[in-house]
């Protein structure tokens, strides 16, 4: 990857964390190498997901919040979002968030 851009359409593999570090519903924020952090979640059938880390409300750090099935809980303001995919499924999120495989 020339160090000058990044896009969507660019992949990278990083060990982030150990299956074992998680149990079935735990979510935590994770460093993705030098790209930043993501919100690394486990649900209850213990696959996993990953997502932006912040509400795209106000900001919150999503690890906060609440994890029920397939969706977590922004801990400020209540919106919520869906864990596979990102997409809003309660207000008052502004937008979707990021997901990586």
């Amino acid at each position: 990857m020339d160090s000058g851009s990044w896009s969507s359409d660019n992949e990278i593999e990083v060990e982030v964390a150990k299956v074992d570090d998680f149990k079935n519903e735990e979510m935590k924020e994770v460093k993705v190498g030098e790209y930043g952090s993501v919100l690394l979640i486990r649900d209850n059938a213990g696959e996993f997901s990953a997502i932006g880390k912040k509400c795209s409300h106000y900001g919150a750090p999503l690890s906060k919040g609440a994890l029920c099935d397939k969706l977590v809980r922004c801990p400020w303001h209540g919106a919520c979002f869906n864990i596979k995919t990102g997409d809003i499924e309660d207000f008052p999120g502004l937008d979707s968030l990021p997901v990586f495989k």
